[in-house]
């Protein structure tokens, strides 16, 4: 097994992106006020922002 370690705000972004892409896909959000493009949209940024600033990208 390889393991893989990445700073803790990386982990909590990546959790958060990939949470609201899994609600998109089970349509847990489709009661939601906001869009699903919308919902997943939301937590793209600041995923994006803490892959950009890990080293050795």
């Amino acid at each position: 097994m390889i393991a893989v370690v990445f700073p803790a705000d990386f982990h909590r972004r990546a959790c958060a992106y990939a949470t609201a892409v899994d609600q998109v896909l089970r349509r847990e959000c489709a009661h939601a006020e906001v869009s699903s493009h919308d919902h997943v949209r939301g937590q793209h940024p600041a995923f994006l922002e803490a892959a950009r600033a890990q080293p050795g990208r």
